[in-house]
Order: C-alpha cells, then sequence, then structure tokens
C-alpha cells in the first residue's frame, strides 16, 4: 500500500465502522508499549504470534466475532434507548 500502512488503513476502517474487529498476526518482535497503545485505542482487538497453531487461530477468530456481535447487540439496545 503505497500511501497507507496498515495501521492507518484500519484506523481508516474503524472510522466508517468503528465494530470492526481486527486481529494482528506476526513473525515480528512487537513493541510492548505501542501495542498497549493501539489495544486501548481499540485500534487492533486481538494478537497472534507466528507461526500460529491452527487451534489458537480459531480461538481468536470465534472470540473477535462474539465481541462483534456483542458490539452489534450494544449498538441495537442504545438505539432502541434513544428513541424512548
Amino acid at each position: 500500500m503505497p500511501r497507507l500502512c496498515g495501521i492507518e488503513l484500519i484506523k481508516k476502517i474503524k472510522t466508517e465502522n468503528p465494530l470492526v474487529r481486527t486481529l494482528l498476526m506476526t513473525a515480528f518482535d512487537v513493541d510492548d508499549r505501542l501495542f498497549d497503545e493501539f489495544t486501548k485505542k481499540q485500534v487492533i482487538n486481538g494478537f497472534l504470534q507466528k507461526p500460529i497453531k491452527l487451534q489458537n487461530l480459531l480461538s481468536e477468530v470465534n472470540k473477535q466475532i462474539n465481541a462483534y456481535q456483542m458490539g452489534l447487540k450494544t449498538r441495537k439496545v442504545s438505539s432502541r434507548l434513544d428513541i424512548l
């Protein structure tokens, strides 16, 4: 991506839809301070270090799907309360 790094792309996508879940998968070392900042700001929702075991991937994907579904439910309840 010549004009946009991965993190900037994620930020842009989450501006459009804050419920989108992101999972960082890398073989490189991750700066803990930077990672903590991105997770606190909900830029990155999960992390897997390569090589990735299939069970760990499945578990993390299921976790993110559940979190997404909870976000949808929360949004629906919130919009209903706004109507009242």
